[in-house]
């Protein structure tokens, strides 16, 4: 897992749905509307503290990640955007998210790795290995409290029972820019200036959502790099 400098970041959910039309009025406008979030939010949210965090949180997940939102209202746009698959636009919203919050993505890769050999994920197992990464206190758990609805939200995984999480079947992510956008989210979240093409398909975060992009071409967002072995190395632009 990454190495992290103990910088959590999120203690709000924000709901798939909130994120999906912010996302989509900056496709369409260039412009990320505070109020309009405020307005989604509030189908969710009570108290103007929780409320305020929540509006903070998704303004930066819509604002942080300057590359890949500035190439995706470049390369997809808003029409697009409306009419790709659920399973597309939240692989991009998960993009969005670990791009912005180191332990989302730390979190994620808990999961992958987990169900690897299980089926089944406690929140115990979770918490323990999030805790040695970040420490353990009470303000992992309220991270968790926030970011583990939202990973069920956008199809990380499954609710099983209390506190028990199972994994969802991995989509097929047909549309080459989401699939690169995927991709690209991972290695920037990674911190991998790069990696060899055919070892990044073996990486717990294609546990997920499969991209078709093909790695051996560059592309917008996405470099190769000829090599000898393991069809090259791919490294995000």
């Amino acid at each position: 897992m990454s190495q992290t400098n103990n910088y959590i970041g999120i203690n709000q959910r924000v709901p798939f749905s909130v994120l999906d039309r912010g996302l989509l009025r900056y496709l369409q406008d260039g412009i990320v509307d505070r109020l309009l979030l405020r307005e989604n939010l509030q189908e969710f949210i009570q108290g103007e503290n929780r409320l305020g965090k929540a509006i903070t949180y998704a303004n930066q997940m819509l604002t942080k990640p300057t590359i890949l939102l500035h190439t995706m209202r470049q390369q997809v746009g808003a029409e697009v955007y409306m009419q790709l698959p659920e399973h597309e636009r939240q692989a991009l919203c998960l993009s969005l998210l670990v791009c912005t919050y180191p332990i989302a993505y730390d979190l994620i890769i808990t999961f992958g790795t987990g169900f690897k050999v299980q089926a089944r994920i406690s929140r115990q197992y979770v918490t323990e290995r999030i805790a040695a990464q970040y420490g353990s206190t009470r303000t992992i758990d309220i991270a968790l409290d926030a970011l583990l609805p939202m990973l069920i939200e956008l199809g990380v995984t499954n609710r099983i029972e209390i506190s028990v999480y199972g994994n969802p079947a991995n989509p097929t992510l047909a549309n080459s820019f989401v699939a690169e956008a995927y991709i690209y989210a991972y290695l920037k979240a990674s911190k991998h200036k790069s990696l060899l093409a055919n070892e990044i398909i073996t990486r717990p975060w294609y546990m997920f959502f499969c991209p078709t992009v093909p790695l051996g071409r560059s592309s917008t967002l996405l470099k190769h790099t000829e090599g000898y072995i393991g069809g090259g190395y791919v490294s995000a632009k």
